[in-house]
């Protein structure tokens, strides 16, 4: 007997279990199960499995006399075709491709069948890496025939969840290292790390009630059927539940931002102006610094806005500046905080006893923050003698500490020094930080 194939036959299928769904309640996936196979009694114990894996979800087939058969062997052709389509399915869940990064190019000269049949276990097995440390397919053979058991489906599973992982799509439920759980899996086991990986870094697949996992269990297609069933279903709530997860986490990062949630600055600076004359150089500063994410237009083009003005008749002066790069923290554990790095371009107008000078300007900051404390140490580039004499390499540089005592306000405290033509000036600067909006 020929086992089902085809479009048609899926979609028939898929049809009929809407149709039922939207008729009956829970009773109804036991009657469906009876029409479609005569070998499965709506009260066998894997009634409902054989519904969602064949006729709901159609990552098994049945055959033309309509049954199940069950009890017969569950071959690694059979799982190459269910994998197919949940691969399929899990990409359109996750809006992403999970291909490697590099594509394998085993051969299987043991394929036989359809074209298309051959072509997806070459896929599943180049594309996406599944049979990977899987012992009996080396060189260029499948095997195809092959029985399945729990330890192949646990690597195969496992193979797969690191490639989301990978794409950015799965997140894992415990990142540590997993402990045993198994009193019946052994660091000599093949499988050992899949299954420990499965169980508990991901958390989908789970073992026997008396604490064995069983993996040299050969599965027969009811067994299969109930693992699929299950294990199937918390892949696709891992990557629902990941997703849901990465939002809130872009979330925080946009957030945790550089001064996103304490965005105007006010304060004094005192210190020394090198003019012909040293002088006392005190200075009234305000600065308003945000991230135009919420900004409509602007957040396309700018990661960074930062406008800032000084009112000291001997250092004032007015500067605007725009970043684009890095948008959030670049590295998330750097002596227990989370480092920022942000270029920016713009452009500065000094002003000083004698003179103004506008300035194109070149720059970047590198902002640490742990907990409530945040650090910055901040340079200017100086411009290749676009007007008088020349300054040198660096026009600026500074560092600059806050102390957030809420969410609303932070206290600031901080070191200046510029090196402008005819003028060189060293400050400290005090003041606060407040959240605008």
């Amino acid at each position: 007997m020929g086992m089902f194939n085809g479009c048609s036959r899926r979609l028939a299928y898929g049809l009929a279990t809407l149709a039922a769904s939207s008729l009956v309640a829970l009773p109804a996936r036991a009657h469906v199960v009876e029409e479609a196979y005569r070998d499965v009694p709506g009260r066998h114990w894997a009634a409902d499995a054989v519904a969602e894996m064949s006729i709901r979800r159609v990552l098994m087939k049945g055959f033309d006399d309509n049954t199940f058969r069950g009890e017969a062997a569950f071959s690694r052709a059979d799982l190459a075709w269910a994998l197919e389509d949940l691969v399929q399915e899990l990409e359109l869940l996750s809006k992403t491709a999970w291909t490697l990064e590099k594509s394998r190019e085993q051969t299987f000269i043991d394929l036989r069948g359809s074209e298309a049949k051959t072509a997806g276990i070459l896929k599943l097995a180049n594309r996406y890496g599944l049979w990977v440390g899987v012992p009996g397919i080396e060189g260029d053979r499948f095997h195809p025939e092959a029985q399945v058991t729990r330890a192949e489906i646990a690597m195969v599973v496992r193979n797969l969840l690191a490639v989301g992982e990978a794409r950015g799509v799965v997140l894992p439920r415990d990142p540590r290292s997993p402990d045993n759980p198994f009193k019946d899996v052994r660091e000599s086991e093949w499988a050992f790390h899949a299954i420990l990986e499965d169980n508990q870094r991901y958390r989908v697949m789970v073992g026997f009630p008396d604490i064995t996992f069983r993996p040299d269990g050969l599965l027969d297609r009811f067994q299969f059927a109930a693992i699929g069933s299950a294990s199937f279903g918390m892949i696709r709530e891992l990557i629902r539940r990941s997703a849901v997860e990465r939002a809130a986490l872009t979330e925080k990062t946009r957030t945790d931002r550089f001064l996103e949630r304490l965005a105007v600055q006010g304060g004094a600076a005192v210190g020394r102006a090198s003019t012909p004359i040293d002088s006392l150089a005190m200075d009234l500063l305000l600065r308003a610094a945000v991230y135009p994410s919420e900004l409509g237009p602007l957040g396309k083009w700018f990661g960074y806005v930062d406008a800032s003005i000084g009112l000291s008749p001997v250092a004032g002066g007015f500067s605007l500046l725009a970043g684009t790069g890095p948008q959030g923290a670049l590295l998330d554990d750097v002596l227990g905080g989370k480092l920022q790095l942000q270029p920016y371009a713009g452009l500065r107008v000094s002003r000083s006893v004698d003179m103004s000078l506008a300035l194109p300007t070149l720059g970047g900051f590198a902002y640490w923050r742990r907990e409530a404390l945040g650090l910055q140490v901040q340079t200017d580039l100086a411009p290749l003698e676009v007007a008088g004499p020349a300054v040198g390499l660096l026009a600026a540089a500074g560092f600059q500490a806050d102390w957030r005592l809420s969410d609303q306000f932070a206290i600031v405290g901080g070191v200046q020094w510029e090196n402008r033509p005819g003028i060189g000036i060293l400050r400290g600067l005090i003041g606060t930080q407040a959240k605008a909006w």
